[in-house]
Parts: structure tokens; sequence; C-alpha cells
């Protein structure tokens, strides 16, 4: 079939070319079908119909049709899939020409949801919108018993189920109306075991939850369900000796005991507070020498089987002497001042001792202190070698109690204070002096002192990272010496004082004077010049610079440990001749200038000499040449006469 589409070739070539496409069809016969052409599939549209309607009642048939519209080029009906989904989730798929029809027989409650429908074909997709159905009417459940007739602890198994409904269920059981278990299934029925610990009649039921998207609906009731509890003929009994209410110190026996037949293969135990004591098998008893600590509620308790029965009694044990309490006075203590520790119990029962039965101990750190006998005050004067925690120990009839624990720590008094100041000390600027001790226990109050009167308000400092800081300026550069700091943190007599600050004080400069030499600056070509600049006050070291008028930059500078500094400008030309000015700074960062000074250099006195006999030579030379020019031309008039006088007589 190719063959014939080609172009006429010449004769050599076409059985090569007639074998190779043979060998093209057999190697790839699909590309024969791929070459034919796709037919026209367009979707137009897809809708989704819920029949009978969207809200129905439980046990309905609902059909759900999708319906889509379809433009084909085939001439014929297209073959197409239609997916169905609920919630999202896949639930049916069918081929067809036709609308598409997923069916529900006798929906239940767990068929609602939202639905949709995808139809695709010929690499075309479309979906529907989304359509809800509503499934209202919940069975109601039957509760069903293995057994009616019980006794306590007897195990009764019960069932609740819905046959008809789907989906997933949360079963609920109750006694009366309270819920005693609960039970999630996937089927539409579930089983819990109950056990009965008290005697009677009891009624129960139960109802369930379908888990729907989202939310959940719930059941009515089911029917009431009767179980008789008979009583079992034994039961627990306790009995206390010598009595519910004792004294400590006093044995108290605590006996647990089953009352009935076949009590010998009951297991019993005693319990406090949730702790078990003592067990044993039929009878138990439990014996102990009483604390007050021991006063609440026993338990005696029987188990057989499933079966727990608890009785229970009170016991009272009163104090026969009170837990100690250990006291300090003063609360709060410094070095080498007395102290003292006081242990008591507040508390002793006469009836069974006397006070001075009870004997006391002081610990420290674990470590007793006082031996042998102790009225119970401890008496000393504070050191830092008594910090410690403290404890008291009262003991009588061999029972022992702990008292609270006092934390002892001796308060230091401050050592002499220390002072220090942050940065460059400047005359007339702002500084801050800096007052603290190496030791001493907080709070600590500063106090500045100018000439050993206060300056300042008291400064307390209270944490170990705070500072006593005073801003102060000083006028003078002596005046930094007048200045101490005072600290105390117990009253007067703690007070300390400080030495004098002694640091250094920088003095800024004061305005330069600028001196030219020679004097006034009336200078002769050729003298050696200088420039001189004076400070009456100022901290050395000085730095001096010259300025010439004109010039930013300076024409020389250096750093002085003096008052004063000359620069030589050299041998004076014309060319030194202007105004002159200083600058002088030091530490204080505060730089002053002198006045302007002026320079006029004057000849120099041979240049003077030479240039007066070169004017005297040159007014001798111009008189000379006057003189010269008047003789010749009075000589010149004079033979002009006598020519004329010799010419006359002719």
């Amino acid at each position: 079939m190719w063959a014939a589409q080609l172009p006429p070739l010449r004769m050599g070539l076409q059985p090569l070319l007639l074998l190779l496409l043979l060998a093209t069809s057999l190697v790839s016969p699909t590309r024969v079908q791929d070459a034919e052409p796709r037919p026209v599939f367009l979707i137009d549209s897809v809708k989704l119909k819920v029949l009978p309607g969207h809200n129905v009642g439980s046990g309905t048939n609902v059909t759900l049709q999708c319906v889509p519209k379809i433009t084909s080029g085939t001439g014929k009906a297209p073959s197409y899939q239609s997916i169905f989904y609920r919630d999202g989730d896949l639930v049916f798929t069918q081929n067809s020409t036709t609308a598409s029809l997923l069916h529900i027989p006798g929906a239940r409650v767990a068929n609602s949801g939202s639905y949709s429908c995808v139809v695709s074909g010929y690499g075309m997709r479309k979906e529907s919108k989304s359509e809800t159905l509503s499934v209202t009417g919940l069975q109601t459940p039957v509760l069903i018993l293995n057994k009616s007739f019980v006794t306590e602890g007897e195990e009764v198994t019960v069932s609740c189920s819905a046959p008809e409904e789907l989906g997933k269920f949360f079963f609920y059981f109750y006694e009366e109306s309270k819920e005693v278990t609960k039970v999630q299934a996937s089927t539409n029925w579930a089983k819990a075991p109950l056990i009965f610990s008290s005697q009677g009649n009891k009624s129960l039921h139960c109802d369930y939850v379908v888990v729907l998207h989202p939310g959940s609906m719930r059941s009515n009731q089911s029917k009431t369900v009767n179980v008789f509890v008979q009583e079992l003929s034994i039961r627990p009994s306790i009995e206390i000796q010598p009595s519910t209410n004792v004294i400590e110190g006093d044995i108290l026996n605590i006996t647990c005991k089953v009352i009935g037949s076949l009590y010998e293969s009951v297991n019993v135990y005693v319990s406090k507070d949730n702790k078990l004591l003592q067990t044993g098998l039929g009878r138990s008893v439990f014996s102990k020498k009483m604390l007050s600590d021991d006063s609440g509620t026993y338990e005696c308790k029987l188990q057989m089987g499933n079966l727990l029965k608890t009785v229970n009694s009170s016991v009272v044990v009163s104090e026969l002497f009170s837990k100690p309490v250990l006291t300090m006075h003063p609360k709060e203590v410094f070095e080498k001042e007395p102290f003292s520790l006081a242990c008591n119990s507040l508390n002793i029962s006469t009836l069974r001792i006397q006070e001075n039965n009870v004997k006391y101990s002081i610990f420290k750190n674990g470590k007793i202190l006082t031996l042998g006998t102790f009225h119970g005050k401890y008496n000393r004067r504070a050191d830092t070698s008594l910090n410690g925690n403290y404890t008291c120990y009262a003991v009588a009839h061999m029972i022992r109690k702990t008292s609270n624990t006092i934390v002892f720590k001796a308060k230091v008094l401050v050592s002499k204070p220390l002072m220090k100041v942050s940065g460059n000390v400047i005359v007339g600027k702002n500084l801050s002096i800096q007052c603290h001790c190496e030791n001493g226990s907080l709070p600590i109050s500063y106090t500045l002192l100018n000439k050993k009167v206060p300056v300042h308000p008291v400064m307390t400092v209270w944490q170990p990272n705070d500072t006593a800081l005073f801003n102060v300026t000083i006028r003078r550069k002596e005046d930094i010496k007048n200045f101490t700091c005072e600290a105390e943190n117990n009253g007067y007599s703690s007070k300390k004082e400080s030495d004098v600050l002694n640091v250094t004080v920088i003095e800024p400069v004061s305005k330069p004077n600028l001196l030219i030499m020679p004097y006034l600056g009336d200078v002769t070509e050729g003298e050696d010049l200088y420039l001189q600049c004076t400070v009456k006050d100022g901290s050395p070291p000085i730095t001096f610079e010259w300025y010439r008028d004109g010039l930013d930059q300076p024409l020389y500078s250096t750093k002085s440990k003096g008052r004063s500094e000359s620069y030589r400008l050299g041998r004076a030309t014309s060319n030194h001749s202007s105004s002159y000015h200083c600058k002088a700074d030091n530490q204080a960062k505060e730089e002053m200038l002198s006045k302007a000074g002026t320079i006029n250099v004057r000849l120099a006195r041979w240049k003077k000499i030479l240039i007066g006999v070169f004017c005297i030579v040159l007014l001798v030379s111009l008189i000379g040449f006057g003189c010269y020019r008047y003789r010749v031309k009075r000589g010149k008039r004079e033979s002009a006469t006598e020519l004329s006088v010799r010419s006359a007589p002719l």
C-alpha cells in the first residue's frame, strides 16, 4: 500500500525499497494503526441525579444517576467510564455508553454523604457537581444478656446490635443512667463483659453512634434488660486493738478477716492510702508502734475472683510530743554578734511523759553539736565558720522527730571601701566616682564625702552586680584629694571610710602666647627666626602646633613635657613675612589658639649700605655727567662767539 504512494523511481532501486518497506511493516505493525484518525470525543457536561430525592428515610431504595452530555464524531454512542465518589472516596465504577447508575437498595444512615461522579474517556475527564444524600432514622438496638441471675463478682456478657445498619460504630452500655463501658466496632454489633460488685436488681440498656463524614448520629436506647445480683455469703471484717484512739508509742493491732464459709481460700489485704501493709489467706494481722503520721483510714479487703469487698475504720494517733520547732534570735546577725538557737516541742502528752523526758539535740550539716543532756538552747557569737544548715532532733520513748531546717549565714561587716574613677579626670568636667567594698553582706550604704562632709544622697547597693556611682565636677586640680567614701551595712558602728581619692588629674591648657624672636617680629634678613608657644596652665604632655596664615596644615607639631616649646623657621627671608599663630592641646582635648603674630623681614645692613653707596655713586655720576654736559655746552657757545668775533672785520 505504501509502495503505491511513492513517486516513480529508477528500476534498479525499486526491489530494494520494496524489501525495506516490507521489513518495516513486519517490525512495527502498530504504526499503521497509530496513523488512523482519532475519533472526536468532547464531554460538554456531567450531571448527577439523586432519586427519589436528597432526603429519604432509612430503608428507601436510592438510585444515583450519572448523566453526561457528550459530543462525538464517530456516528455512534461512544463508550466511557463513570466513577462514583462519596465524601471523596471511590465507591463504584462502571463502563457504559449511556447514563450510569449506582443503586443503593434499602439505604441506611451510613450511606449519607456528599456524592459526585466523574466521566472519562479518550483522554478527556469531567466531574459533576456534588450532590448530598441524607438518610434519617437509625434502627433501635437490641440488648441481650447471657445471664439474668448472677452472684457478686460473677461476670455477665452483654451484647448490643443493630443488624440493619452499616458503617463504623461506637456502642455504649449503661447501668441505670450511668455509662459503664464503651466499645468501638466496625460491625453492627458489639459485646462487653460486666461485673457487679453490689447485690440487687440491675437495669441495663445500650445505644450506639454511627460515625459520619463529618459528624455522627446517635440511636435511640434499647429496651431495658434486668439482671439480679445475689450477695455472697462472705464479707470482710476489721478489728483494731487496743483502740482506734491511741498515743504515739502504743502498739496497734489491725486484724482483717473473712466472715462466712470458705473464708480459708479467700485472700485478704490490709492497706492505708492505697499502700498495701499486710496480706494473708482468710486472715491477716498488721502490728505497728504508732506515730502521729500513722493516723488515717485503714482498709480491710477481700478478693474472690473478680469480686472485691472492702471495709474500713479510722484510727487517730495523738502526739506523744509535737514536732520540735527550731528558732533563731535574732533572725539576722553580723560577725561577732551573739545569737541563739532554741529547740522545743510545743505540745507534750503529760498523761504519758513529763516535759523533761523529751531530750533535744542540735545538728549542723548532719553532725551533732550538743552532747549529753541539752535543755534546748544553743548560744554562740556569729562567725563565718558557723555557717551551715541547722536542725533539731527531739527524742522520747524511742520516738525521734526532726525539726525544720535553718540555714545560718553570718552577715559580714563591710571592709574598708575603695574608690576608683573611670576614664580621665579633667578639671571642669564631670567624672564618675565608684565606691565599693570587697567584703560585706548586702545591702551596703555608701556616702561620698568632700572634706568629711556628705555631698550626695546616700546610695544603697542591694544586688551583687550593682555599683555606687557618684557624679562630681572638680574646679581645681587639688580638689580631687578632698573626696573620700564611707560605707556601712549595720548601722553607725559598722561605718568605714576610704582613703582619699588619689588619681591623676588633667588640667586643660590655657590660651597659649605666641612670641616671635627677634622681638616683635621686626627681623632683618639673615637673622635666625624663632616662634615660641607658651601656656600658663595645663597638664603635660602638651602638643604644640604652629600655623602660617592661609595654610591648613601645621608648619610643625611636637609633644612636650613642659609648658613651652620653640620652632625655628630658619634664617629670615622676605618669604617669611606673614601672620602666624600656635595651637596647644593635651589629654583634656580642649584645643586653644594663640593670637596671631606678624613677621616683617627687613633688608640686611650691607644691602642697605650697598644701596646707599650705589645711590651716592649714582648721584655723583649724575652730577658729574651734568657738569660734563654743562661744560660741553659752554665750550660750544664760547667757540661760536670767537668765530663770530673773528669773522666780523670782513
